[in-house]
């Protein structure tokens, strides 16, 4: 009997890659209060170059809005990309 070709699903793969690792981080980042996509979109507007000094209409930059509802791995992020 040949042996059937394996087709790779690359898509599917990476999946389970990210699974994989983001399994270890959730865990961390539900004890700072975060959720995974508050994570990421952090991440990826950090990654883009979004400035960390805006302000809202009431004047409170991202930093200290992270630190008001205790969010402290996002205070930590704000932090290591020079939020002030």
């Amino acid at each position: 009997m040949p042996h059937a070709p394996s087709r790779r699903n690359l898509a599917l793969l990476l999946l389970r890659s990210r699974e994989g690792v983001m399994a270890h981080f959730r865990a961390i980042l539900h004890q700072h209060g975060l959720t995974e996509q508050q994570w990421r979109v952090l991440r990826a507007l950090l990654d883009a170059g979004a400035s960390t000094q805006l302000a809202d209409r009431e004047g409170r930059t991202p930093l200290q809005l992270a630190r008001a509802r205790r969010y402290t791995a996002m205070v930590q992020m704000l932090e290591r990309a020079g939020a002030r």
